[in-house]
């Protein structure tokens, strides 16, 4: 298999070289397990004032590369495609060119996506692409309206993109995140993991059985037919408004330097809200302790396949904890929580979604298989170091030596856009 580095961008995601064309043209785009295309910037979005992020690289297409070629309709126009993120949307226009990651190539015939206008994308500093990791055939499937209309007449499509896995012939992949070095590996076709595979649920995204969830030592009512969604480009934790309360006054109630002023509190909101509030205020006690951070309770996810597999997830509180400084005068270190509200209703599924970004991936090297029937998706806790020079093979990580250290969040966070489950 293939290994190639991924480096941090201010800890709100983490990108991967991509070379494009020939001649090479070279990228670092966001590596996310939820997209599906391969998207670069078009040196015709800063001609046109399009693109407005600084320092980020563009691409050239018929003048620089020998295999470029625009992809057209029947009527032989450009194909334009507007395109949905949680951060915003971009106007692309389908095209075919080779890419390559690491020592892995593929030709993207009518699968390269050039970026023309990200004047709508709520990012800070520049941004030069993705690098779609999602679960195979989703553009088949989700596509854009003209051509989701056209398999829905009966008609052939003008074209059927496919990813940069299908196109390279990838039958597995895996991420995992080292906070620590600043730097992660996704590994192209590893050895399989003797963890359980967990199948996908969803058509659209690498999605597995949530069968519960555990904050310290309570167990989180309510959570039944709900997906987890393992996302390499999301910053934080996503769940629904309610079951956030409820994880909060869980470790707030397994915590005894929370549950010890909770003696006059009933209601969940007002626990949640003094978890917080304790937490934001660590820098007045989190030097005295000897766990440090780890004093806080552990979350647990239990996912489940339809064959009767089970694995719990376990994420530390130095995964879903993190530290940011504070103005004042002087001025001084606050805990955050690495938590989000995600409140998606879908008209085809009536189920929780549950998203575990990046702290999913600093203890954990998930591993997707493309190949499976359905694909399917395993959790293989991380030893030691995240990196291309470490064993494929990685179990146990400890988490003692992170006990005092915590993590930052520097740049603007990542959130998904979920169309369909």
């Amino acid at each position: 298999g293939s290994c190639t580095v991924l480096q941090s961008v201010g800890s709100a995601y983490y990108s991967v070289n991509l070379s494009v064309g020939t001649p090479p043209q070279e990228f670092r785009v966001v590596a996310d397990t939820g997209s599906d295309y391969v998207i670069v910037p078009s040196c015709l979005c800063q001609k046109n004032d399009g693109c407005h992020h600084p320092g980020e690289r563009c691409f050239t297409g018929g003048k620089r590369s020998k295999t470029f070629s625009v992809s057209t309709t029947t009527k032989d126009e450009p194909y334009l495609f507007a395109l949905t993120f949680g951060s915003g949307t971009i106007q692309t226009v389908f095209t075919t060119d080779t890419a390559k990651v690491g020592d892995v190539q593929a030709f993207l015939k009518d699968s390269l996506l050039l970026m023309l206008d990200d004047s709508e994308l709520d990012i800070q500093g520049s941004f030069e692409g993705i690098l779609g990791l999602g679960i195979p055939g989703v553009t088949l499937v989700d596509g854009t309206v003209a051509l989701t209309q056209q398999h829905s007449a009966g008609r052939k499509p003008y074209f059927e993109p496919k990813s940069f896995l299908e196109s390279a012939g990838v039958k597995r992949f895996s991420v995992c995140f080292d906070d620590s070095e600043s730097t992660g590996a996704l590994r192209l076709d590893p050895p399989a993991t003797s963890t359980p595979s967990i199948e996908s649920v969803s058509q659209y995204h690498w999605m597995v059985n949530l069968a519960g969830v555990r904050a310290g030592d309570f167990t989180i009512e309510g959570v039944q037919s709900a997906g987890l969604i393992p996302d390499s480009g999301t910053t934080f934790i996503l769940a629904p408004t309610r079951h956030l309360h409820a994880m909060y006054a869980g470790l707030c109630d397994s915590w005894s330097r929370c549950s010890a002023r909770t003696t006059s509190l009933t209601s969940v909101a007002l626990k949640a809200a003094l978890f917080e509030e304790v937490l934001w205020d660590c820098e007045s006690w989190l030097s005295t302790t000897e766990e440090g951070i780890l004093e806080l309770p552990e979350l647990h996810f239990e996912v489940t396949s339809s064959t009767g597999k089970s694995q719990v997830v376990t994420l530390t509180p130095w995964s879903y904890v993190y530290g940011a400084s504070e103005a004042g005068d002087p001025s001084r270190t606050v805990c955050r929580l690495a938590f989000g509200a995600l409140d998606f209703e879908s008209g085809e599924k009536d189920m929780d979604v549950f998203i575990l970004g990046m702290p999913l991936f600093y203890q954990y090297s998930v591993q997707y298989d493309l190949h499976a029937t359905p694909p399917s998706v395993s959790f293989n806790s991380v030893s030691g170091s995240c990196s291309c020079a470490a064993d494929a093979s990685l179990i146990g990580r400890s988490g003692t030596s992170r006990a005092h250290k915590l993590r930052s969040v520097q740049g603007k966070p990542r959130v998904p856009h979920l169309g369909k489950l």
